[in-house]
C-alpha cells in the first residue's frame, strides 16, 4: 500500500491547494464559473478523502500544509506590480488552477481504473465526467484570459 498512499497523499495535498486557490482567484472564470469549480473541487477533495478512508490510507497532513503554504506563498510572486495587482496574476492563476485540476482529474482516473471493491460504492465516473468537463470550461478560460492579457 505505499506506493498508494504517497499517490494519495500526494493528489490530496494538491486538491487542498486547488480548492483554496479556487476560493480566492479574484478574475478570469465567472463568478459562476468559479463557484461551481471550487464546489466540485472541494466535492473531489471529499471523495478522495473518503476513497483513502476505505483504502485505509491516513491523510498526511505535513504534504496538506506543505501545499497550502506553497499555493499562499504563490501570492507573493509579484508578477510585474508592486502595489496593486498585475494583470499577470489572473494569467497565472487561471493557469495554476487549471493544472492542478487536471491533476486532480489524473487521480480519479486512477481511482476509477483500479476497481478496487472496497471504492464500489463511490461514484468515481460521474466525479471523473465533472472533473472532465471542468477542466474544458478552465481550459477556454485560460486560453481567453492569457490572450486578452498578453495581446494588450
Amino acid at each position: 500500500m505505499g506506493h498508494l498512499a504517497t499517490y494519495l497523499n500526494d493528489h490530496l495535498a494538491a486538491a487542498s491547494a486547488a480548492v483554496d486557490l479556487a476560493g480566492r482567484q479574484q478574475s478570469g472564470v465567472s463568478a459562476q464559473a468559479l463557484s461551481r469549480a471550487r464546489e466540485e473541487l472541494s466535492a473531489e477533495r471529499t471523495l478522495l478523502l473518503a476513497a483513502m478512508s476505505r483504502l485505509g490510507v491516513r491523510p498526511d497532513r505535513l504534504k496538506q500544509a506543505a501545499a497550502r503554504l506553497g499555493e499562499r506563498a504563490g501570492r507573493l510572486k509579484p508578477n510585474g506590480g508592486l502595489l496593486r495587482r498585475s494583470p499577470l496574476s489572473d494569467v497565472v492563476e487561471v493557469e495554476s488552477l487549471a493544472l492542478l485540476g487536471a491533476y486532480n482529474l489524473a487521480a480519479l482516473r486512477t481511482l476509477r481504473d483500479l476497481a478496487e471493491p472496497r471504492l464500489a460504492d463511490l461514484d468515481l465516473p460521474s466525479a471523473v465526467a465533472r472533473s472532465e468537463e471542468r477542466a474544458g470550461m478552465l481550459e477556454a478560460d485560460r486560453a481567453a484570459t492569457a490572450v486578452r492579457t498578453l495581446k494588450g
